[in-house]
């Protein structure tokens, strides 16, 4: 589909691509509509011992929520849902997180393979899609979507920034450390 440069930038800036600005608007319908409401987190009748972000690479989105939540004294950890393992965050996602004092530096990608549940556990995904896959894998664990952490701004899809504009990317980023923190927030009370 053809945009115009001029709304092809805006497109870009404010959702990440065509794609992402579609997966957005669609999500939200269906949220609006009902879906997800297992998914909230205002849904979770118990106090997790252990947050387990989730995305697909895990080197952009979860390690960055994995950190910011153990900053905030969390028993955490992440895997992806699309990564080989072993590879570091994303070198924006890095220097993001350094710029809040975060130090991500020593995080590796975990596939999903690789992921054991424990008692307690409660899982946090980025995206609709991603509740599809943890379900097809077998994964037994509750689960959220961050982006409906906040019920004034509740949004149930964040776009994945690897290959975005690198303003995208930090509000992306900004958007996980504000929905990191308010569920952190919700758990400990």
């Amino acid at each position: 589909m053809w945009f115009p440069p001029k709304m092809q930038d805006a497109i870009e800036e404010r959702y990440g691509s065509k794609q992402g600005m579609l997966k957005h608007f669609w999500f939200g319908v269906l949220y609006r509509c009902g879906a997800y409401r297992r998914n909230r987190l205002s849904a979770i009748n118990y106090r997790p011992k252990r947050l387990v972000f989730v995305c697909a690479g895990n080197i952009c989105r979860s390690p960055l929520a994995e950190a910011v939540a153990a900053q905030l004294g969390m028993e955490v950890c992440s895997f992806g849902l699309d990564t080989r393992g072993n590879d570091k965050a994303d070198a924006r996602a890095l220097a993001f997180a350094e710029s809040y004092g975060i130090d991500c530096s020593e995080h590796r990608t975990t596939p999903i393979a690789e992921f054991v549940a424990e008692e307690g556990d409660l899982l946090v995904a980025m995206e609709p899609y991603h509740l599809k896959l943890l379900r097809q894998s077998g994964v037994q664990v509750p689960t959220v979507l961050l982006g409906l952490t906040d019920n004034d701004f509740a949004c149930p899809y964040i776009h994945d920034p690897f290959n975005t504009r690198l303003s995208f990317f930090k509000k992306t980023e900004q958007l996980v450390v504000d929905r990191t923190k308010a569920l952190v927030a919700y758990v400990k009370k």
